[in-house]
């Protein structure tokens, strides 16, 4: 071994404790398996509900319940807190789980659109003139019903504490419903879509192929793809500091769309198929999504792990330190 080697061979030893980021391998579980289009889950806890051909259907634990109530099959029809399912066929209507009794939340006629719900109060985009692209709220049991802002355009509604976030004439609100006052979200221009969780917000922009993050303080893109984002399969959904999406895969050109997931910086694919899988839900670590995987639409769901910690990186002096060790130590037993 000539000294070039025992060089090359002390830095090639020290480089091969360096560690990266790779992707995580998730785990994928199918809920159903049936001949019927299983659409649109909302997940709180241990109870999910979702449409099942078309109706309302949930689970508590493993416990199905199927119902004959219809369900409007676009723009996320579904939200769960507690015992409460509300859900969109036309109007308004909250399930009461403990009681099994449903209530109609709208005494007026016309649709409504991508409801949301936060502990007893329920929010829904009102889609008939002259109130077109309202927000409405309802406190359970039995009202009041108010609106927001009347003949302010506003859509899109997603609920947290005391806020509604909201997508406005150019940018996402925020309503603060104690002081009904009104905030623009900071680098929200032309967004679309928006969610809450506590402080942080998530949306995707008016051409559906980015994904933005306000963490309460700071708007950063967490994801730009080639292709449009699944806005017919459900908005970004976020939890904690967890966002998930539905989009179309890079991977096979945009052949269809996949679930993508965003945490501690990093956004990951979450699956890799020749299917459409879209409309997720997220409560805590664990997603379900609906995935055409036959000839009908079944649920799947997977639990997002924290990220691989990744060792600190030497400083570029004590590598140099290292390697001159190492050297000198191989140079000796060499001479020896």
């Amino acid at each position: 071994m000539n000294v070039r080697n025992v060089f090359i061979f002390a830095a090639m030893a020290v480089w091969a404790g360096s560690a990266s980021v790779s992707a995580t391998n998730f785990t994928i579980q199918q809920i159903t398996n049936n001949t019927v289009d299983d659409l649109f889950p909302a997940l709180y806890n241990d109870t999910l509900a979702w449409s099942r051909g078309g109706t309302l259907a949930y689970k508590v634990g493993a416990n199905l319940t199927t119902t004959a109530y219809a369900v409007t099959q676009h723009f996320d029809p579904i939200a769960v807190y507690g015992n409460n399912i509300a859900f969109n066929n036309i109007k308004a209507y909250n399930y009461n789980i403990s009681t099994q009794s449903l209530t109609e939340l709208t005494p007026y006629s016309g649709a409504i659109f991508e409801l949301d719900i936060y502990q007893n109060t329920i929010v829904w985009q009102h889609n008939t003139a002259p109130s077109f692209g309202e927000v409405s709220i309802y406190t359970l049991p039995s009202g009041p019903l108010t609106a927001i802002a009347p003949g302010v355009f506003n859509v899109h509604p997603s609920i947290y504490g005391n806020q509604i976030v909201m997508k406005g004439d150019t940018d996402i609100q925020l309503y603060n419903m104690t002081t009904q006052q009104f905030t623009s979200v900071p680098g929200s221009n032309g967004g679309y879509f928006p969610e809450i969780y506590g402080n942080s917000i998530a949306w995707m922009d008016m051409d559906r192929t980015k994904v933005y993050y306000y963490n309460g303080s700071v708007t950063q893109e967490i994801f730009a793809g080639s292709f449009p984002v699944a806005s017919d399969g459900g908005s970004v959904e976020i939890f904690d500091d967890i966002i998930v999406w539905s989009a179309l895969d890079v991977e096979d050109g945009g052949a269809d769309y996949e679930i993508f997931v965003y945490r501690e910086g990093v956004v990951e694919q979450v699956t890799h198929n020749d299917y459409n899988d879209w409309n997720p839900s997220i409560y805590d670590t664990i997603v379900v999504w609906s995935g055409q995987s036959d000839s009908d639409w079944e649920l799947f769901s997977t639990e997002v792990p924290p990220l691989p910690v990744v060792p600190p990186i030497p400083e570029p002096l004590s590598i140099c330190m290292m390697s001159i060790g190492m050297l000198i130590s191989a140079l000796r037993k060499y001479l020896a």
